[in-house]
């Protein structure tokens, strides 16, 4: 369609999309004679691309799949995702998968033959994840030969999302990590009262289940039974239970519990030693504490000597002096009422029970909350 129009002149192009091109034809006509020139696609009319998108859903559990939608006005023809998880599309509608934890910040770059630009949302899509916390950390008992006892400890899912979890049972450390980011939970401050020498074998340790399903917000209880044999070599035995679970966190995944048992030789038993041959020291009680006035602990000495256990703060500086000087040999058990030398109450922290004799150390951490 052609526009006659005197010179000079002015006209305003109202496009239909961005980048159409307008072709101009100038005739001139004179005296000598006439002239057409024409210039095809000669003026570019157009407008600069806003970037705009919305998606749906932007938060859930992984893995969850986000539809994304350009909004973007200008007329764009090219589009450059970026979902904030080192993936990319050039899809104008794109449809992603995230498979771990957010938030994820997402941006779409438009452009078109005016410019292009940019538009960045932080955090925009939250994927959520179960939290796994174990309470509590270590669980111990001190038993006669062929006697029996069970206890629990509770697998707690604090996060958003469904919790799934399996237990093995392991006699050497896991590679998990025995502590964690998370001082403020209980869980993650762990003692191990092994001495010189930890018995070997797992008979007297089982548990049930040995897996489950924990809904947000809800826990599952594991039930741990000690029971040694009736010829069980007396002594300290220490397991760990590894947990394995879908919680995203390498620091929580796999975590373990530290399961120790003291035997005592049984009463009235006969042709079984009736001392240890070993030293050791070992709480009797969960650890960390809360709660409890009374701290016990049980200790043994192969022959007779001179022994000192005494407890020391974090810093090293002497707290209190439980038991020092010559003991027979045997199993023997004492207690701390959680003060200092002074009879003042310590306050919650981390203090360390040592026990030496001649030719032996041995130190367990113990961990007060209250």
């Amino acid at each position: 369609m052609a526009t006659h129009l005197p010179l000079p002149s002015r006209i305003r192009f109202i496009p239909t999309r961005s980048g159409d091109f307008i072709t101009v034809s100038l005739a001139v006509q004179g005296p000598g004679g006439a002239d057409t020139l024409v210039k095809e696609n000669y003026i570019l009319v157009g407008e600069l691309p806003v970037a705009e998108f919305t998606a749906d859903p932007t938060e859930g559990c992984a893995p969850l799949t986000v539809r994304f939608k350009d909004a973007s006005t200008g007329f764009p023809d090219s589009w450059y995702w970026e979902f904030g998880d080192g993936t990319t599309s050039q899809e104008q509608g794109p449809v992603h998968d995230y498979q771990g934890p957010g938030p994820y910040t997402v941006s779409l770059t438009v452009a078109n033959p005016c410019g292009e630009d940019t538009e960045t949302k932080e955090d925009y899509i939250k994927i959520l994840a179960p939290d796994i916390l174990v309470l509590p950390a270590s669980i111990s008992a001190e038993l006669e030969q062929g006697e029996r006892e069970t206890t629990s400890f509770y697998v707690a899912n604090i996060g958003m999302c469904f919790l799934t979890f399996s237990i093995e049972e392991n006699e050497a450390p896991p590679a998990a990590r025995l502590g964690s980011k998370k001082a403020r939970r209980e869980s993650r401050l762990r003692a191990l009262p092994i001495g010189d020498r930890v018995l070997a074998g797992l008979d007297w340790l089982s548990f049930s289940p040995s897996g489950g399903d924990v809904d947000p917000r809800d826990y599952e209880a594991v039930d741990v039974t000690f029971e040694p044999g009736d010829r069980q070599e007396p002594g300290l035995y220490v397991g760990y239970l590894v947990i394995t679970s879908n919680d995203p966190d390498p620091e929580d995944n796999p975590l373990s519990i530290v399961c120790s048992l003291l035997v005592n030789q049984k009463s009235g038993a006969e042709g079984i030693a009736t001392v240890p041959d070993h030293f050791f020291l070992a709480p009797k009680f969960a650890n960390p504490l809360r709660g409890t006035s009374q701290l016990e602990f049980s200790y043994g000495l192969p022959y007779r000597a001179a022994i000192n256990i005494s407890v020391y703060s974090v810093y090293g500086i002497l707290v209190r002096t439980l038991k020092q000087g010559k003991m027979p040999a045997g199993y023997h058990k004492l207690t701390w009422d959680k003060r200092d030398e002074k009879g003042t109450q310590v306050a919650a922290g981390i203090y360390f029970v040592r026990m030496s004799a001649k030719g032996y150390k041995n130190t367990c951490k113990i961990v007060i909350l209250d």
